[in-house]
């Protein structure tokens, strides 16, 4: 792979950026961890490479939904995430299951927007701001961690309360 080190100056990507987000989603698909970026520049170091990350970051082709982890932009969503939320709180806690009023509105029983997006977890976890929307993890017990379905949405996988 060539140098895919800069954005042009025109703010589009280079020929060799392109090829690499390509085979980042065709490899891949629309969630990739740093890690799997870094396997696709072998020829590159390791701070050459998460310096490439960083710019493709920075010009809003990687969206960063938390520390090593990515949502692949296209142009129409270029620098903001387009995954449905139930999948970003899930990539956020894999360990997880939306619920509270986040599963009513998956389920159509709740019609409002929602500024916050609740999960039960099984361990602490910080409230998290992504684009606006506040993302909380609520710990149960493991006695009480139950009573949810595995949906598929975005091509990913997400458990959300019945």
């Amino acid at each position: 792979m060539k140098d895919t080190s800069q954005i042009s100056t025109s703010g589009h990507l280079t020929s060799d950026q392109r090829a690499l987000l390509e085979d980042a989603l065709q490899q891949f698909a629309w969630v990739v961890t740093t890690d799997q970026l870094k396997s696709l520049m072998p020829a590159r170091s390791n701070s050459d490479a998460l310096r490439v990350i960083s710019q493709l970051n920075d010009a809003g082709w990687l969206v960063r939904i938390k520390r090593g982890l990515y949502q692949l932009a296209d142009l129409t969503s270029l620098g903001s995430i387009t995954l449905s939320r139930p999948v970003v709180a899930q990539l956020l806690d894999p360990c997880s299951y939306v619920s509270f009023a986040a599963a009513l509105n998956y389920h159509g029983l709740h019609d409002q927007l929602m500024r916050g997006y609740g999960s039960c977890t099984l361990k602490p976890r910080a409230l998290t701001d992504l684009h606006g929307i506040l993302y909380y993890f609520v710990k149960v017990k493991e006695s009480s961690f139950f009573g949810f379905e595995e949906v598929t949405i975005d091509r990913q996988q997400a458990r959300i309360a019945h």
